[in-house]
């Protein structure tokens, strides 16, 4: 019999954010991948690549704490922009790519001002 083993997906996706893993915080685990994705962003795409970024917009709602935390560390505007709707559930669990994709369609829809004509990390 093979006991509990949780995974980074637990903690990016699964898991509620006030839930705690193994002692660790699933809160401070997100906010700490914001931030370690902030640092690789400065790497790879340099201080003007990061200049030219207009602002960070979140997928909801897993992804809202580390957006916030890379918009934070970046010194760029957090934007709420992506609204998902609550009556489609998750999509990533469907049987096949075209049954996701529909899925995905009808579960978000967005803010057309906040994405036309600028440079976004989503």
């Amino acid at each position: 019999q093979r006991g509990y083993t949780p995974d980074t997906f637990e903690y990016i996706y699964v898991a509620r954010l006030e839930s705690w893993i193994d002692g660790i915080s699933v809160y401070r685990s997100r906010q700490k991948m914001g931030e370690k994705l902030a640092e690789k962003i400065k790497v790879v795409l340099g201080e003007k690549g990061v200049e030219e970024i207009d602002a960070i917009i979140p997928v909801p709602e897993t992804s809202n704490v580390a957006a916030a935390a890379l918009a934070q560390k970046l010194g760029k505007p957090y934007v709420t922009a992506l609204v998902k709707n609550r009556y489609v559930h998750r999509t990533f669990i469907l049987p096949d790519q075209a049954s996701r994709l529909r899925s995905v369609r009808r579960k978000f829809s967005f803010v057309e001002s906040e994405f036309k004509g600028k440079n976004l990390v989503i």
